[in-house]
Parts: structure tokens; C-alpha cells; sequence
């Protein structure tokens, strides 16, 4: 009795170690297979004589990324972690505190590298960017193109406050802060770095209205507009401040955020309200072009220059508001920016890049 006992346990196991196999391929097309993860999954590898070795560890991978129902399993580990322990499953994702969750992925900008004030430029590296935007300046102003650079402060630096403590308080000497610096005190470069706007805003609305969003790494409008309030500004162009009696800011239910898609947890997690400023003039503007590289406005009766703005995905909330506020606006992503301004002529080029980037993209940047 206890062998076919035995045996029949065995059969038990089995069938449930194949059954997912089994009706995966009835009811794969029925349910979420989406990569969240922002990364190439592992293919089937081939066996040769070449891979004999990397196999292995290549098939593994392989089934890791799809076995049956991931998604699934995930979302629930990450639910379970999330509400139970509050942990991340994710080595990209912290979870703060009060439902917060903070971009950590080292390879994709490291944040938090800006956030403890590590990777630190040196006084040369600091003079190549310099020398390097300003012979970009130069060569934009002989076809009388004004050249301004825009900085999207991390959300991590914004709400700090709401960061796991093990990260402590963040540093006040970092890439970001070093590079407006200098560029400021040696150089004449036109340079918004709204950190101090976005932190005092943040204050004074307290912690009912939020600036960025609870579960994305992004800023939600109403930060982008105290955001580009600041570069407008720069620009001499007036729009009503964020707390004037001009701006209602309503209040909407979010959707779960980037982060909480790397979590699997679009489904569950609680991404709280986000905020939209309301009541400034629109110029009746119009959005004529519109896809992932480029956005193209055009507004009636407003600021008569013609602005051309490379960016990151920073610049999708943004891209309404100051697409308001000038006669023609193109924003450009991925592409070819020596192409972009012979195409556009504007009168105005902005480069636009959110902190976590800033050594990068103005040490890549160039224009001759």
C-alpha cells in the first residue's frame, strides 16, 4: 500500500510540474505576456559543440523567462512582498515609505549613484563639458539659434522624505548640482535646473498634492509645469505660477506608473492621485504631428519664435504646456539632431535630459 502510495504522489507531481505546459499553449493568447522589464528576454538557445559549455546556463535562463504564467507568478510574489513585507522584487525598484516606489536600476542612469553623491566629475571632465557646449553654442548661434539647456531634477532628490531610510539623507554635492555649478561660473551657457522651484513647490503643497508621480519615475503635469514655468521664464515667456489664483489644480485618480509595471502589480498596486494645472492660456494650440520621436504644436497669437526641443521621456509632460506657448513648437526623441535643425530652422534649440542623465547626455551632445 504505501508504494502505490508513493507512486501515486509521483503522478500527482508530475502532472502538476506539466500541467501549465500542457494548457499553456490553449491559453497563452487569453492572458498577460507583456515584458515589463525594459530588457531583451533570453532566447532558445542552440546546442553546438561551440555553446557546449554556456548551454546550460543560456537553457536556463531561457525557461526562466518563459515559463508559463511569469507574469502571473510574479505579480503575485510582488504583491505579496509588497504588501505583507514591504519589499521590492525587483533589484530596479525600492519601496519607500507611504506607498513610494523609487527607480534604483544601476545601468539605466543609476539615481541613486546621484542621489549619495557618488561618480563625481573631476575639474577636467567638468571643462571638456564645458569647452565642448559652448563650440555647440557657438556653432548654433551663427544661424542665429539660441541655445538653452534644460534639467529635469530625479523624483528621488524631490522626495527624499519618502526614500527607504537605509539610503540616508541625500548629498548636497552631486553630478547634476556640480555640473550647473560650473557651467554657471565659467560659462555664459543658458542653463534651467529647476531643483530649488520643485522643492519649494513641494513643500508648500504639502503632502495631499503630489509633483511627481507614487509609482513612475516620472514627474506628472503639474511638476512639469513648475518645471517648464522655469524655462519658459528663461525663455521671456510669462505663464501663471503654479499657486497663483489663475491655476485650478484638479485632482484624478493615477494609473500605476512604470515601476509598478516592472512589478507586475498594474492590477493591485494603489498608485494614488495625480495632479493637473488647469487655467492658463492654451493659445488654441494644435498638436499636428505625434509619435514616439517627434511632437509637433502650433499655437495661435502667442510667442512668435519657432523652439526645436531634443528629450527624454521627461519631455512628454512638457510637451503640451510649452507646445502652448509658441507659435510652433517640434520636439524631437532618437533623432538626428544635425537633420532636425536644418529640416526645422528654429529660433530656439533646447536640450532637454532629466538629472540621472546629465553626464551623459551633455558630454554626448554636440553640434558643429
Amino acid at each position: 500500500m504505501s508504494k502505490t502510495r508513493g507512486k501515486i504522489f509521483i503522478v500527482i507531481f508530475m502532472v502538476m510540474i506539466a500541467l501549465p505546459y500542457i494548457i499553456w499553449p490553449f491559453i497563452s493568447r487569453v492572458v498577460d505576456t507583456t515584458n515589463y522589464e525594459k530588457r531583451q528576454q533570453a532566447q532558445m538557445p542552440e546546442l553546438s559543440m561551440k555553446n557546449l559549455a554556456a548551454f546550460p546556463k543560456d537553457f536556463e535562463d531561457y525557461v526562466n523567462d518563459n515559463i508559463p504564467f511569469r507574469n502571473q507568478m510574479i505579480g503575485l510574489n510582488s504583491t505579496i512582498r509588497y504588501y505583507l513585507f514591504h519589499t521590492s522584487t525587483s533589484d530596479r525598484v525600492a519601496v519607500g515609505k507611504n506607498g513610494w516606489l523609487f527607480y534604483t536600476d544601476e545601468n539605466d542612469g543609476d539615481p541613486i549613484a546621484d542621489y549619495k553623491g557618488q561618480n563625481l566629475l573631476s575639474n577636467e571632465q567638468l571643462n571638456v563639458i564645458a569647452s565642448d557646449l559652448c563650440a555647440s553654442r557657438d556653432a548654433l548661434k551663427v544661424q542665429d539659434i539660441d541655445f538653452v539647456i534644460f534639467i529635469a531634477p530625479n523624483k528621488e532628490r524631490i522626495y527624499s522624505n519618502e526614500m527607504p531610510k537605509c539610503y540616508g539623507n541625500p548629498k548636497s554635492e552631486y553630478v547634476a548640482k556640480q555640473i550647473v555649478d560650473y557651467l554657471k561660473e565659467n560659462t555664459d551657457l543658458r542653463i534651467v535646473y529647476p531643483i530649488d522651484e520643485l522643492t519649494a513647490a513641494k513643500q508648500g503643497l504639502g503632502d495631499e498634492i503630489n509633483i511627481y508621480h507614487k509609482t513612475d519615475t516620472h514627474w506628472n503635469e503639474l511638476g512639469a509645469y513648475i518645471g517648464t514655468e522655469e524655462l519658459l521664464r528663461e525663455l521671456e515667456v510669462n505663464i501663471p505660477e503654479y499657486n497663483s489664483h489663475e491655476i485650478k489644480i484638479d485632482k484624478n485618480d493615477d494609473m500605476p506608473g512604470d515601476m509598478a509595471q516592472m512589478l507586475n502589480m498594474t492590477h493591485t498596486m494603489k498608485a494614488g492621485k495625480t495632479f493637473v494645472p488647469e487655467g492658463y492660456n492654451l493659445h488654441d494650440y494644435t498638436c499636428d504631428d505625434s509619435d514616439v520621436d517627434i511632437i509637433r504644436y502650433h499655437a495661435k497669437g502667442a510667442d512668435s519664435r519657432k523652439l526645436l526641443i531634443e528629450h527624454d521621456s521627461f519631455g512628454n509632460a512638457m510637451a503640451g504646456i510649452i507646445g502652448s506657448q509658441f507659435d510652433e513648437c517640434v520636439l524631437i526623441q532618437h533623432e538626428d539632431v544635425y537633420a532636425a535643425i536644418a529640416k526645422e530652422k528654429p529660433d530656439v534649440f533646447v536640450l532637454e535630459t532629466v538629472e540621472r542623465y546629465v553626464s551623459s547626455t551633455l558630454s554626448d551632445f554636440e553640434y558643429r
